[in-house]
């Protein structure tokens, strides 16, 4: 069963997570790193319109990664990722600064899948953004976590057989835990099925 890992924003930062993600999964599975062509502009609405969509060979079988940054905390709306963001050093770890963030509200993130070719009878989703699993707590609609917000509007455009796993912690692609990515969660870092809510 093919497993993919979707960049909506395929900048340089979010190509150097998914090659780290794909190192620390790789014992376990090979990931399948996927893009559009196009990284902006009018290119990527053209593929995607003459049906050319990164996703149109994603079969129901396969599982999709979609990788952003999160907030990483609840009642948050967005996930993105900085265009132009550079790569720098700080005490031996790597920092991106600087660039300019497309962020995506769940409804627009649900029109990339589905532009993508993304086809309608597909199952394993997994909303690979910090905080995608955490339940806000004002006690309205809009605290639900992003895992569960997607999989509503998905369920509203025709993907019924839908699941959207989202993460109650922080998502760590280059720390293992049982040759899997990790998450992390009040300074402990957790095997991803142990810090995970599934929406079907």
């Amino acid at each position: 069963m093919p497993q993919y890992v979707f960049l909506p924003v395929p900048t340089k930062e979010m190509k150097s997570m998914a090659d780290q993600l794909v190192a620390t999964c790789r014992a376990t599975a090979p990931l399948i790193v996927v893009r559009n062509f196009f990284a902006s502009g009018v290119g990527k609405g053209m593929l995607r319109k003459v049906g050319l969509g990164c996703l149109r060979d994603v079969t129901a079988a396969s599982t999709l990664y979609v990788l952003l940054h999160g907030a990483g905390e609840a009642n948050s709306s967005r996930i993105g990722a900085r265009r132009g963001a550079v790569k720098e050093w700080e005490r031996g770890l790597e920092v991106w600064k600087g660039g300019v963030m497309k962020s995506y509200t769940m409804d627009r993130i649900a029109d990339v899948l589905e532009g993508e070719g993304l086809p309608k009878d597909f199952v394993h989703l997994h909303l690979l953004t910090c905080g995608s699993g955490l339940t806000g707590n004002r006690g309205i609609a809009t605290d639900a976590p992003l895992a569960e917000r997607l999989h509503a509007i998905m369920q509203q455009r025709g993907y019924a057989s839908l699941e959207v796993t989202g993460y109650t912690g922080d998502i760590v692609v280059n720390v293992g835990r049982n040759n899997w990515f990790s998450i992390e969660s009040r300074g402990e870092f957790l095997p991803a099925a142990q810090a995970s809510i599934t929406i079907s």
